[in-house]
């Protein structure tokens, strides 16, 4: 359910009652709960799927592309920027 065509289709396919609480499911029989749900691992199975090694590979492209902006790699350049620094201890007079 990764874009917005797929996410409208489940809400449109899905009972509202079922998407606002789960206390409407209480009012299904067993079979009808059972029926929704097998739906819903159908819909999940008919995703396209990547391996892993593919979405570790993008992953590592990605950090490496943007490496520059992130200041988990980098560090802050100038330490004011730091929201995280510490702060000068306060001194009461």
């Amino acid at each position: 359910m990764s874009n917005p065509s797929d996410i409208h289709q489940f809400r449109t396919q899905t009972p509202s009652f079922i998407l606002n609480s789960n206390k409407g499911m209480l009012e299904l029989s067993n079979m009808q709960q059972q029926g929704i749900i097998v739906e819903q691992l159908r819909r999940e199975a008919l995703m396209p799927r990547i391996n892993v090694s593919v979405a570790v590979l993008d992953l590592q492209s990605f950090t490496l592309c943007h490496q520059k902006e992130d200041y988990l790699l980098m560090g802050f350049s100038p330490q004011t920027n730091n929201p995280f620094r510490e702060k000068s201890p306060c001194a009461v007079l």
